[in-house]
């Protein structure tokens, strides 16, 4: 399917401006141990941000809402327990990457785990488009770049089987240091058959997902206004950044 370049420009413009806003937050080097959140109250701070948590799901200690975004629940724990201590960090820290992680993402194709496999050609091919496309966006610090297995990554991209036979797949958002997510995971069970894609559809699920580990939530899903990103249209159809980004 093709994507109307206005929507990628307004989106790619809005993350430019997000990334010249932020100046980092000041996160302690030390986080007590004793923080201890249910799921309800950890699905309440998410809302507070501005995330849809009507339908979420557990995967290997991790909180899924809205279908494809990764939440490391002792990520999100010590976020909150930071933002319990100092109630003005709410606004800054949570989903985004920091200015000084930002310069250079670099992102692996290795398999992590034993439950998780490497990604076929095609998706690969679809992989070096989407940096391709994140790159060259002009006046822009935000820089991804393809490494081999053995080297050090900041993310990897991966396929890993989900129960979810209805997601594509799905991408861990920034932890609450500020580091960029640790990972994107392609679902082979999605019930349409990933190989079955596009090569122009593998494409968008990767500018998608790649959106999502530097901190972009769903175009849609800003249910307080909280995420709003300055210099972008409220309303945007043709956005990646939207969560039926293949069609419903």
């Amino acid at each position: 399917m093709g994507i109307k370049k206005q929507g990628f420009r307004f989106l790619l413009t809005g993350l430019l401006l997000l990334v010249l806003m932020l100046a980092g937050c000041p996160i302690p080097e030390t986080v007590q141990e004793n923080r201890t959140y249910s799921i309800e109250q950890m699905l309440g701070y998410l809302r507070g941000q501005g995330f849809s948590t009507d339908d979420y799901s557990l995967e290997n200690n991790r909180l899924v809402i809205e279908g494809d975004i990764l939440f490391n629940i002792e990520d999100l724990k010590a976020e909150m327990y930071l933002s319990d201590q100092d109630s003005a960090r709410q606004s800054v820290c949570i989903n985004q990457v920091r200015r000084s992680k930002i310069i250079n993402i670099r992102i692996n194709t290795r398999a992590p785990s034993p439950s998780t496999s490497i990604i076929s050609e095609s998706w690969m091919a679809a992989l070096k488009s989407a940096v391709d496309a994140w790159n060259n966006v002009r006046n822009c610090i935000l820089n991804f770049v393809l490494v081999d297995s053995t080297a050090k990554s900041d993310t990897f991209v991966c396929m890993e089987a989900n129960a979810n036979t209805g997601i594509v797949a799905m991408a861990s958002g920034p932890d609450w240091n500020g580091n960029p997510g640790t990972g994107i995971c392609i679902n082979p069970n999605w019930a349409g058959g990933v190989e079955n894609l596009s090569p122009s559809q593998k494409y968008l699920v990767m500018l998608h997902e790649m959106g999502h580990i530097v901190g972009l939530q769903h175009a849609e899903f800003d249910l307080t206004g909280y995420g709003y990103i300055p210099g972008t249209p409220l309303n945007d159809p043709m956005s990646v950044m939207n969560s039926m980004v293949l069609g419903s």
